[in-house]
């Protein structure tokens, strides 16, 4: 071996030592907050494709101090939105196989129209690889939040298998997103959730919340519904719930 190609193996030895030990320090939340500010504007400076995916990294977790927390994620999230499209297949990425994905979507979210993100989102409730069913509460809690933003027959059809999921909060987030979809190919699978009789309180009244809103019929459960209907709501003789006065419960 030349002194020039010892000299260039030298450098290239050290270049990943640096970026392995930023990325280590950005995505540790024991390191003092300014060591994870100083590593995000190295991997920066580096610039490449393993730069750009562990800066991603500072997302895996929340920091004890909220306001801290906030202000590191916005900083890294400006580093990567300064790379542009090229950041673009590297917070895909993330967002398929991390579990904490609401900053990486804000960032997607102003890289490419909200049409390509719903279709990407999609695509991964299509993929077996990336199923949101078998990750943690806050995935399956982000990709319901965003998907409420977007209406598409699609969603409906994705979202009615989350109202059978063991958590309480993704059942009640499903509940609110198929309200906001309106399509009334959810009515049914809403309705046998209100008649069970092992569902919650809570879950029951965010459903009465739907069906003031979308004014589904709930032709098949009338005698149920009837059986459990909140104080100051009642049924019209087409099965529509109405609540008596003017001010709705929230």
């Amino acid at each position: 071996m030349g002194l020039i190609d010892f000299i260039k193996g030298y450098k290239e030895r050290n270049r990943i030592g640096s970026l392995r030990r930023n990325i280590s320090k950005l995505s540790n939340k024991h390191q003092l907050s300014e060591n994870r500010y100083a590593a995000a504007e190295s991997l920066y400076n580096n610039g490449s494709n393993e730069a750009i995916a562990g800066l991603l990294k500072r997302f895996n977790f929340t920091y004890e101090n909220s306001i801290k927390d906030k202000a590191e994620k916005e900083y890294v999230s400006k580093l990567i939105l300064n790379f542009g499209e090229r950041a673009i297949p590297f917070i895909k990425n993330y967002i398929k196989n991390e579990a904490n994905i609401s900053w990486p979507l804000q960032i997607l979210d102003e890289l490419i129209p909200k049409n390509e993100i719903l279709n990407f989102l999609l695509s991964l409730l299509n993929d077996e690889d990336a199923t949101f069913k078998e990750s943690v509460l806050e995935k399956r809690l982000d990709l319901l939040n965003y998907l409420s933003e977007f209406k598409d027959r699609e969603i409906v059809e994705k979202v009615i298998s989350f109202l059978s999921d063991e958590e309480e909060e993704v059942r009640f987030k499903a509940i609110e997103v198929l309200g906001k979809q309106g399509d009334s190919s959810a009515k049914d699978h809403v309705l046998k959730l209100l008649a069970d009789d092992s569902e919650s309180i809570r879950i029951k009244m965010k459903i009465f919340e739907v069906l003031l809103i979308t004014e589904w019929p709930v032709s098949g459960f009338r005698k149920k519904v009837e059986e459990i209907l909140p104080e100051g709501y009642y049924l019209t003789r087409e099965g529509i719930v109405k609540i008596r006065g003017n001010v709705l419960q929230s």
